[in-house]
């Protein structure tokens, strides 16, 4: 069993991941990248907030179809 999972991953500034990406594309000769890193990961928290309200109405219209048979019974 690995402890790695109970180590808090590093924090890395915007900045520093900017830079460390852009070393990445120039290391591969590619074309750098355009858009600013900062809107890539403001972009990446607003699908997960999207993908969380997703999951959770999935869930209660799942729960709802599980339960209707109850509700029948019961009327």
């Amino acid at each position: 069993m690995s402890h790695t999972r109970f180590f808090k991953k590093p924090s890395l500034s915007i900045d520093k991941a900017d830079h460390t990406l852009q070393n990445v594309f120039s290391s591969r000769q590619m074309l750098p990248n355009t858009v600013p890193l900062s809107r890539i990961v403001r972009q990446q928290k607003t699908d997960f907030i999207y993908f969380k309200y997703t999951i959770s109405v999935s869930f209660f219209v799942l729960l709802l179809t599980l339960l209707m048979p109850f509700f029948v019974l019961f009327y």
